[in-house]
Formats: structure tokens, sequence, C-alpha cells
């Protein structure tokens, strides 16, 4: 009995733990018309984009009915990249695909990395014009 439990304890933790590492954020409520879409890149402790690299980022979605997204897509300002949409009601995945360049500062390894990421939009009536999304880059050393 106490190991039918245990597998049950450990299959929920299991579940739970890939629940959270998840590339694909939770759905935003996005409202129709002009939306901001604001990707901001965090490294963690010890790393740093480098400043003059030629930063870009890929946008990309299944149904563009839904949302417009501009082309050329903007430059890496600081950390972030801001992107205006048009959206119009119904449900979409904005596949995110980086090209970016960092380095350990400890090390001085530099390294290009080209992660991917997904968002969920909820678009309505109802929801903000403003999408701040915070991308967790992991550095390739540390997968």
């Amino acid at each position: 009995m106490k190991k039918y439990f245990g597998k049950i304890i450990l299959s929920s933790l299991f579940l739970l733990l890939l629940s959270i590492t998840q590339t694909e954020a939770t759905a935003f409520q996005v409202q129709q018309g002009d939306t901001t879409l604001t990707v901001k890149l965090y490294l963690p402790k010890g790393y740093e984009l480098i400043p003059q690299a030629p930063h870009s980022i890929a946008c990309q979605t299944a149904n563009p009915d839904i949302v417009e997204i501009p082309k050329p897509l903007p430059k890496l300002s600081g950390n972030t990249f801001k992107i205006t949409l048009k959206t119009r009601p119904g449900h979409a995945i904005l596949a995110l695909k980086a090209d970016i360049y960092y380095c350990q500062k400890s090390s001085k390894m530099c390294f290009q990395d080209k992660p991917e990421t997904q968002i969920t939009l909820d678009i309505g009536p109802q929801g903000s014009s403003i999408i701040l999304y915070h991308w967790n880059i992991t550095p390739k050393e540390n997968l």
C-alpha cells in the first residue's frame, strides 16, 4: 500500500515539475487592436548580453488572420524587444526564436544561442493592450 502511494506522489511531483519547466507561458488575455509585446531577456547572474552583437528575434503564428506580425521586427534595445502586433478576436500561439550573443563574465567565454519559446494569446474585447513577457535564458553550459 505504501509503495502504491509513493508511486502516486512521485508521479504527481514529476507532473508538477514538468508543468513548471514548460516553455509555454499561461495564456495572456489581450484586447483586440494594437498590442505591444515586450519581450525582456534575462540571463543568470554572471552572464551578460554582448551590447554591439547583432541580436534578433523571429516571431511566427499559425493564425495570421488573428495576429498580424510586423516586418521587419525591431532590434534588441538593452535586453528588450518591443513588437507592435495587430490583434483580432480569437486564440493564437506566438512562436518566438531569438538569436542572441552573451558572455560569462568570470571565464570571458562567449556564446551564440537560438532559444525558442511560445506565448499563448486569448484575444477579445477585454484584456490588456500590453504583453510583458519575461524570458529566462539558460546558458548552453548549464543545460
